[in-house]
C-alpha cells in the first residue's frame, strides 16, 4: 500500500482506461496497517468508493486496466473516468471525495514541493510499515472508525452551562457588596471615572471595545443583578438545548461585562479561562433554535481541536512557567508542600496532607510537573494517548479540588477534559449509551458554522497565544506589527489568554485580621466567612461557591496596603454598616464604630499542637495593616 513509484509530471500513471461505475481503491489485504487505514477511509467516503484487496482473484478480470501493475507495494486508485493513480496521488484523490479534505489534493496538484514531500513521506512509511503499524495500534487501538463528537460535545456544552450557573449563582449574592452602589468598588464610580478619562463624543461606540461592559447603559444595582439573572436563565437554555449558540454568545458577553466592571475581583485566570472556553463553545453549538427529537449535531472538528488547544496551553504554559519563573521550590519539589499551607482558601484535607511524610509530597509535586509538561502533549495526539492524559488530569484536578477552594476552576478544566474523549469511548464504557448517528460518515442533521468563517478564528486562536507567550519569554522577539496590533486589539475581550497557574508559591502565609470596636479601646475580631481567622475553626469546603472578597484579601495581604487601593473603602463601608457589605462577613449583630486591620503570620499546626490545643492554625502578630477607620475618618 505504501511505496510510491516514480510518477509522471501530471502524477497520473497512465492514460485513462475504460471508466468504472464508481472509483475503486486497491490495497494490500494482507497488511494490518493498510487494512486499518482503509477502514477509516471507508467511513469517510461511505459508498462513493469501492475498496478491493489486491489479493482478490477476480480483481484483474473486473479491472483489466490493472494488468501489470504492482498492487501490493502501493495503494492504487481508479477513478470513474478510468484514470489510474498510485501512492500519495491515489490517497489525495481518494480524500478529495470528502469535502473537509479536498484542500490536500489542491495543494498536491499546485505545489510541486508539497507533492515531492508527500511522495517522499509515502515512500518512507512504505519501507517501515511494521513500525508505523505499531504506532497506529498505540495511538488508535483496534477501533479504526473515525471519531465522532456529537454526544461528547453535547455533554461538554451541558457541563459548560453548569459552570456558568456556578459562576453567576456564586456572583449573585456578592455583586451588591463588590460593585453595588454601596459596594467596595461601585460600578457607577468606575464607569463615571472612565467617562471622564475619554472624550466619548470622539470615542462613541468604540468604548464597548475599549471597556467591554453593558454597564455603559446603566450601572444601577438592579441592572447588575439583571445581568447576573440573565446569565442564570441563559445557562438553563443551553442545558435544555434551546438556541444554544445565541445563548452561549450572550453568556460570554454578560460574563465579560461583569468581569470588566468588577475589575480585580473577577480578574483571576479561571475567569479568563471561562471567557476563552465559553467563546469557542459558541462555534461548537448547533445553529438551531429549538431542540429536535431526532437531531444529530456533529460539530466542526477544528473547534474540538481548538478547545483541546486551550487545555494544552493551560497545562503546558503553567508547567513551563513553574520551572522558568524563578521559584526554586518547583525545581526541588517542595512547591506543593508550601502550596498546601499558603494557598488562599485551604481545606481540612490540606492540613492532613501537609502533615504527611515529606517524600510523599515531593512525589506529588513531581507528578504535577509530569502531568503539566509531559501529559499535556498527549492532548494533541490520537485517541489512546489522550485517554492517558485524561486519567492524569482528572487525578491532578481532583487532588487540587480536595485541598483548596478554587470555585469553578477545576470543574472547568475537567469539562475541557471531556473533549479528550469521543463518542466511541462513551459507548465502550457505557454500552447502553445511545449512538450519536447511524454512521460516522453521515452528515449532521443540524446547521453548523461555516468553515470559511472558522478559518480566521482558528488563526487568531493559535497565533495570538504564541505572541503573548513569546513576549513573556523573549520580550524583544520581532513579531510583525500587524500581528502585535491584532493581539492588542482583541486583548480587552480576554478571549485568548496566557496561563501560568501556581507559577510562584509563597513560603509564608500572611492574613489580614479585621478588628472592630465600639469605643476605640476594646477590640474584637470581625471574622470573614471562609478565610482563616479563628485558629480553632476547621478549614472548610466552599466549592462551587467563589468567595471573591475572601480570595482578594489573600492578595491584599501579599501585595501590601499601598497596592490595594480598595481596602480603605471596604473598611469605611464596614463602619457605615452597609447591609451589602455585612453579607460578605461573618454574622455581626450591629455595625462597629471603629475598624482597623492587623497582619498575622499563619501556619498549619502540627499533629501534637492540635492534640494539645485543638487549633488548626498557629499565628503570630506581625504589624498593623490599615489604620483605624471610623465614619468621620475614612481609611
Amino acid at each position: 500500500m505504501i511505496r510510491s513509484d516514480t510518477l509522471h509530471n501530471d502524477r497520473q500513471l497512465s492514460a485513462p482506461h475504460s471508466s468504472a461505475a464508481r472509483p475503486c481503491v486497491i490495497y494490500d489485504g494482507e497488511c494490518e496497517f493498510c487494512k486499518f487505514w482503509v477502514t477509516r477511509w471507508r467511513h469517510k467516503v461511505g459508498d462513493a468508493v469501492e475498496f478491493q484487496p489486491a489479493q482478490d482473484p477476480e480483481l484483474l478480470r473486473k479491472y483489466p486496466a490493472l494488468e501489470g501493475q504492482d498492487l501490493s507495494s502501493a495503494v492504487v486508485m481508479l477513478d470513474n473516468r478510468g484514470s489510474i493513480y498510485r501512492g500519495a496521488a491515489a490517497v489525495f484523490h481518494l480524500l478529495s471525495l470528502c469535502p473537509q479534505s479536498a484542500w490536500l489534493l489542491d495543494g498536491y496538484e499546485h505545489s510541486p514541493r508539497f507533492a515531492q514531500m508527500a511522495e517522499w513521506s509515502y515512500s518512507f512509511i512504505a519501507r517501515h510499515r511494521p513500525f508505523f503499524g505499531w504506532l497506529t495500534r498505540l495511538g488508535w487501538g483496534s477501533h479504526a472508525e473515525p471519531s465522532s463528537y456529537a454526544v461528547i460535545s453535547r455533554a461538554f456544552l451541558i457541563g459548560l452551562a453548569v459552570i456558568y450557573l456556578m459562576a453567576f449563582g456564586s456572583l449573585w449574592s456578592q455583586l451588591p457588596g463588590i460593585v453595588g452602589s454601596n459596594g467596595i468598588v461601585p460600578a457607577k464610580v468606575t464607569v463615571e471615572l472612565l467617562r471622564q478619562e475619554a472624550d466619548f463624543r470622539r470615542v462613541g461606540l468604540n468604548r464597548y471595545h475599549l471597556v467591554p461592559t453593558f454597564c455603559w447603559v446603566s450601572s444601577k444595582d438592579s441592572f447588575l443583578r439583571a445581568q447576573c439573572l440573565a446569565g442564570i436563565c441563559l445557562a438553563l437554555l443551553v442545558i435544555l438545548n434551546i438556541a444554544p449558540a445565541p445563548a452561549l454568545f450572550l453568556l460570554w458577553a454578560i460574563y465579560l461585562s461583569l468581569a470588566t466592571v468588577c475589575r480585580e475581583f473577577l480578574n483571576y485566570q479561571w475567569d479568563n479561562l471561562l471567557l476563552e472556553a465559553g467563546f469557542l463553545a459558541i462555534f461548537l453549538a448547533p445553529l438551531q433554535l429549538l431542540p429536535g427529537t431526532q437531531s444529530v449535531h456533529e460539530p466542526r472538528r477544528i473547534i474540538v481541536w481548538l478547545l483541546r488547544w486551550v487545555l494544552f496551553r493551560v497545562m503546558f504554559q503553567s508547567g513551563l512557567m513553574q520551572l522558568l519563573g524563578g521559584d526554586l521550590s518547583w525545581r526541588n519539589l517542595t512547591a506543593f508542600y508550601h502550596h498546601l499551607q499558603t494557598q488562599p482558601l485551604p481545606t481540612w484535607v490540606a492540613w492532613y496532607l501537609h502533615g504527611m511524610p515529606y517524600w510523599i509530597i515531593n512525589v506529588i509535586t513531581g507528578g504535577i510537573l509530569c502531568a503539566e509538561l509531559g501529559l499535556a502533549w498527549c492532548v494533541l495526539l490520537p485517541r489512546r494517548p489522550r485517554r492517558v492524559a485524561l486519567a492524569g488530569f482528572v487525578a491532578m484536578d481532583v487532588l487540587f479540588t480536595l485541598v483548596g477552594n478554587y470555585g469553578f476552576f477545576f470543574a472547568l478544566r475537567l469539562c475541557l477534559c471531556l473533549l479528550l474523549l469521543d463518542d466511541a469511548a462513551l459507548r465502550r464504557w457505557f454500552p447502553a449509551w445511545p449512538s450519536s448517528s447511524s454512521g460516522p460518515h453521515e452528515p449532521s442533521t443540524t446547521r453548523r458554522w461555516s468553515g470559511t468563517f472558522l478559518v480566521p478564528l482558528t488563526c487568531l486562536a493559535i497565533i495570538i497565544p504564541f505572541v503573548q507567550f513569546s513576549l513573556i519569554l523573549w520580550p524583544r522577539f520581532p513579531w510583525p506589527r500587524p500581528v502585535v496590533a491584532v493581539s492588542e486589539w482583541v486583548a480587552p475581550f480576554r478571549t485568548f489568554n496566557l496561563y501560568s497557574m501556581f507559577s510562584t508559591v509563597t513560603r509564608v502565609r500572611s492574613e489580614i485580621i479585621l478588628e472592630a470596636s465600639d469605643d476605640g479601646l476594646v477590640w474584637g475580631e470581625q471574622d470573614f466567612k471562609y478565610k482563616p481567622g479563628d485558629v480553632r475553626r476547621r478549614p472548610c469546603f466552599v466549592v462551587p461557591h467563589q468567595p471573591r472578597l475572601d480570595w482578594q484579601l489573600w492578595f491584599a495581604a501579599l501585595n501590601g496596603r499601598e497596592r490595594t487601593p480598595w481596602f480603605g473603602n471596604f473598611c469605611f463601608r464596614v463602619v457605615q454598616g452597609k447591609p451589602d457589605i455585612r453579607k460578605l462577613l461573618a454574622k455581626r449583630d450591629k455595625s462597629p464604630k471603629y475598624v482597623r486591620a492587623v497582619l498575622y503570620e499563619y501556619r498549619f499546626s502540627t499533629w501534637s499542637e492540635r492534640r494539645k490545643t485543638g487549633a488548626w492554625w498557629v499565628r503570630t502578630f506581625r504589624r498593623q495593616y490599615n489604620p483605624v477607620v471610623s465614619v468621620t475618618q475614612p481609611g
